[in-house]
């Protein structure tokens, strides 16, 4: 997703959100949740890492998580271009 998707669904600016690709800034734990749930990872896996499955957890929501790290990771690559 570029950065003016990310802000479209979020409500945060986008220098905001360069801001925090660069670490410029951090965001605040509301700020936190609500890019969780536009990449659809939990919030462990954005502030440590890490996924934790539970029980409820399938094989299509599994898909769903690599999928949106593989975005995030494309995501963080074209922000590094647009630096240039």
């Amino acid at each position: 997703m570029s950065q003016r998707e990310v802000s479209k669904l979020s409500g945060i600016n986008n220098k905001t959100i360069s801001g925090y690709e660069n670490n410029v800034s951090e965001p605040d734990l509301l700020t936190i949740s609500k890019l969780a749930s536009i990449y659809g990872v939990s919030v462990d896996w954005i502030i440590n890492g890490v996924h934790f499955k539970n029980d409820n957890y399938n094989g299509a929501l599994e898909e769903q998580l690599k999928h949106s790290r593989e975005l995030l990771l494309k995501f963080k690559e074209l922000a590094e271009q647009i630096k240039v």
